[in-house]
Protein backbone atom coordinates (compact mmCIF):
# COMPACT_ATOMS: atom_id res chain seq x y z
CA UNK A 1 0.00 0.00 0.00
CA UNK A 2 1.15 3.52 -0.68
CA UNK A 3 1.45 6.32 2.12
CA UNK A 4 -0.66 8.77 1.52
CA UNK A 5 0.40 12.05 -0.19
CA UNK A 6 1.94 14.79 1.43
CA UNK A 7 0.58 18.61 0.88
CA UNK A 8 3.98 18.98 -0.12
CA UNK A 9 3.62 16.09 -2.62
CA UNK A 10 0.43 17.55 -4.08
CA UNK A 11 1.42 21.54 -3.76
CA UNK A 12 4.43 20.20 -6.32
CA UNK A 13 2.61 17.95 -8.47
CA UNK A 14 0.46 21.41 -9.14
CA UNK A 15 3.34 23.54 -9.17
CA UNK A 16 4.91 20.96 -11.93
CA UNK A 17 1.26 21.21 -13.91
CA UNK A 18 1.12 24.57 -13.87
CA UNK A 19 4.87 25.25 -15.45
CA UNK A 20 4.02 22.43 -18.07
CA UNK A 21 0.73 24.14 -19.15
CA UNK A 22 2.70 27.77 -19.20
CA UNK A 23 5.98 26.23 -21.29
CA UNK A 24 3.24 24.76 -23.34
CA UNK A 25 1.56 27.87 -24.12
CA UNK A 26 4.56 30.15 -24.43
CA UNK A 27 5.76 27.55 -26.87
CA UNK A 28 2.68 28.36 -28.77
CA UNK A 29 2.21 31.84 -28.47
CA UNK A 30 6.28 31.99 -30.17
CA UNK A 31 4.67 29.73 -32.94
CA UNK A 32 2.12 32.21 -33.05
CA UNK A 33 4.23 35.43 -33.38
CA UNK A 34 6.63 34.25 -35.48
CA UNK A 35 4.72 32.46 -38.43
CA UNK A 36 1.16 32.80 -37.99
CA UNK A 37 0.93 36.12 -37.51
CA UNK A 38 2.86 37.59 -40.11
CA UNK A 39 1.79 34.97 -42.80
CA UNK A 40 -2.08 36.25 -41.56
CA UNK A 41 -1.35 40.33 -40.99
CA UNK A 42 1.82 40.88 -42.75
CA UNK A 43 5.16 41.92 -41.23
CA UNK A 44 5.07 44.92 -39.25
CA UNK A 45 7.60 47.36 -39.16
CA UNK A 46 9.22 47.47 -35.55
CA UNK A 47 9.43 50.38 -33.58
CA UNK A 48 12.43 52.68 -33.79
CA UNK A 49 13.86 53.78 -30.68
CA UNK A 50 14.61 56.87 -29.73
CA UNK A 51 18.35 57.24 -30.27
CA UNK A 52 17.59 56.31 -33.87
CA UNK A 53 14.70 58.94 -33.84
CA UNK A 54 17.48 61.63 -32.97
CA UNK A 55 20.12 60.69 -35.38
CA UNK A 56 17.75 60.89 -37.95
CA UNK A 57 16.32 64.10 -37.27
CA UNK A 58 20.43 65.55 -37.06
CA UNK A 59 20.73 63.96 -40.72
CA UNK A 60 17.52 66.11 -41.61
CA UNK A 61 18.97 69.40 -39.62
CA UNK A 62 22.19 68.70 -41.48
CA UNK A 63 20.78 68.47 -44.73
CA UNK A 64 18.65 71.67 -44.34
CA UNK A 65 21.68 73.53 -43.11
CA UNK A 66 23.93 72.52 -45.97
CA UNK A 67 20.84 73.51 -48.44
CA UNK A 68 20.12 76.88 -46.88
CA UNK A 69 23.49 77.71 -47.25
CA UNK A 70 24.05 76.76 -50.56
CA UNK A 71 21.15 79.41 -51.76
CA UNK A 72 22.24 81.97 -49.05
CA UNK A 73 25.32 81.47 -51.75
CA UNK A 74 23.10 82.09 -54.45
CA UNK A 75 21.19 84.67 -53.34
CA UNK A 76 24.86 86.69 -53.07
CA UNK A 77 25.77 85.56 -56.51
CA UNK A 78 22.37 87.03 -58.23
CA UNK A 79 22.96 90.43 -57.72
CA UNK A 80 26.03 90.46 -59.68
CA UNK A 81 23.99 88.36 -62.43
CA UNK A 82 20.66 90.24 -62.26
CA UNK A 83 23.05 93.63 -63.06
CA UNK A 84 23.75 92.31 -66.44
CA UNK A 85 20.83 90.95 -66.93
CA UNK A 86 18.96 94.28 -66.67
CA UNK A 87 21.28 96.04 -68.80
CA UNK A 88 21.05 93.83 -71.52
CA UNK A 89 16.91 93.58 -71.28
CA UNK A 90 17.24 97.70 -71.31
CA UNK A 91 19.53 97.07 -74.73
CA UNK A 92 16.81 95.29 -75.87
CA UNK A 93 14.26 97.54 -75.38
CA UNK A 94 16.36 100.22 -76.83
CA UNK A 95 16.52 98.10 -80.03
CA UNK A 96 13.38 97.29 -80.34
CA UNK A 97 12.02 100.91 -79.81
CA UNK A 98 14.65 102.22 -82.72
CA UNK A 99 13.11 99.37 -85.10
CA UNK A 100 9.08 100.37 -84.23
CA UNK A 101 10.14 104.11 -84.54
CA UNK A 102 11.49 103.26 -88.03
CA UNK A 103 8.98 101.12 -88.77
CA UNK A 104 6.21 103.46 -88.01
CA UNK A 105 7.71 106.92 -89.65
CA UNK A 106 5.56 109.11 -91.26
CA UNK A 107 7.65 108.62 -94.12
CA UNK A 108 6.48 105.20 -94.54
CA UNK A 109 3.18 106.06 -95.23
CA UNK A 110 1.86 109.01 -97.82
CA UNK A 111 -0.12 112.38 -96.53
CA UNK A 112 -4.00 112.02 -96.13
CA UNK A 113 -5.59 113.27 -98.98
CA UNK A 114 -6.94 116.97 -97.73
CA UNK A 115 -10.58 117.17 -99.14
CA UNK A 116 -12.55 119.63 -99.02
CA UNK A 117 -16.58 117.98 -97.19
CA UNK A 118 -18.22 120.69 -98.62
CA UNK A 119 -17.53 119.44 -102.40
CA UNK A 120 -20.60 116.76 -103.75
CA UNK A 121 -18.68 113.70 -104.79
CA UNK A 122 -18.50 112.97 -108.65
CA UNK A 123 -17.43 110.83 -110.94
CA UNK A 124 -13.76 110.32 -111.49
CA UNK A 125 -12.17 112.06 -114.52
CA UNK A 126 -11.19 108.55 -116.27
CA UNK A 127 -14.75 106.94 -115.54
CA UNK A 128 -16.20 109.77 -117.97
CA UNK A 129 -14.15 109.50 -120.66
CA UNK A 130 -15.06 105.76 -120.83
CA UNK A 131 -18.91 105.89 -120.38
CA UNK A 132 -21.16 105.38 -123.56
CA UNK A 133 -22.00 108.22 -125.17
CA UNK A 134 -25.84 108.40 -127.10
CA UNK A 135 -25.38 110.40 -130.07
CA UNK A 136 -28.42 109.54 -132.02
CA UNK A 137 -31.98 107.27 -131.85
CA UNK A 138 -33.68 105.85 -129.40
CA UNK A 139 -31.58 104.25 -126.42
CA UNK A 140 -32.88 100.37 -127.60
CA UNK A 141 -30.82 100.83 -130.15
CA UNK A 142 -27.65 101.49 -128.16
CA UNK A 143 -26.42 97.90 -128.00
CA UNK A 144 -27.27 96.36 -131.42
CA UNK A 145 -23.80 97.30 -133.69
CA UNK A 146 -22.75 95.75 -136.57
CA UNK A 147 -20.96 92.45 -137.81
CA UNK A 148 -17.38 92.11 -136.59
CA UNK A 149 -17.54 95.48 -134.65
CA UNK A 150 -16.52 95.41 -130.63
CA UNK A 151 -18.29 96.80 -128.12
CA UNK A 152 -16.69 97.94 -125.04
CA UNK A 153 -18.76 97.84 -121.87
CA UNK A 154 -18.10 98.79 -118.23
CA UNK A 155 -19.39 97.57 -115.39
CA UNK A 156 -21.45 100.33 -113.18
CA UNK A 157 -19.74 99.51 -110.60
CA UNK A 158 -17.07 101.89 -110.31
CA UNK A 159 -14.21 99.18 -111.20
CA UNK A 160 -11.39 100.08 -113.70
CA UNK A 161 -11.57 96.20 -115.52
CA UNK A 162 -13.65 96.88 -119.04
CA UNK A 163 -15.29 94.03 -120.70
CA UNK A 164 -14.83 93.80 -124.22
CA UNK A 165 -17.34 92.01 -126.42
CA UNK A 166 -17.07 90.83 -129.92
CA UNK A 167 -19.68 90.64 -132.58
CA UNK A 168 -19.12 88.44 -135.10
CA UNK A 169 -22.12 87.36 -135.95
CA UNK A 170 -25.75 88.19 -136.43
CA UNK A 171 -28.01 89.89 -133.72
CA UNK A 172 -30.82 87.34 -134.63
CA UNK A 173 -31.19 86.55 -131.04
CA UNK A 174 -31.84 90.05 -129.89
CA UNK A 175 -34.28 90.57 -132.76
CA UNK A 176 -35.89 87.17 -131.85
CA UNK A 177 -36.43 88.72 -128.25
CA UNK A 178 -37.97 91.46 -129.44
CA UNK A 179 -40.86 90.68 -131.64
Amino acid sequence: MLPPPSHWSRFRDVVNTIAVIGGITYGLYLLYKKFVEPFLFGIKEKQKTIEDLISELNEGIRKVHTDLERISDQQQQQPEQSSSASKQIQELKAEIATVKGLLLSRHQFPAAATSNPLVPPSIPAWQLSSSPQVTDGDEGEQGQKGDGDIEVCTSGSGSSENEVVTNTGSDSSLEMIRE
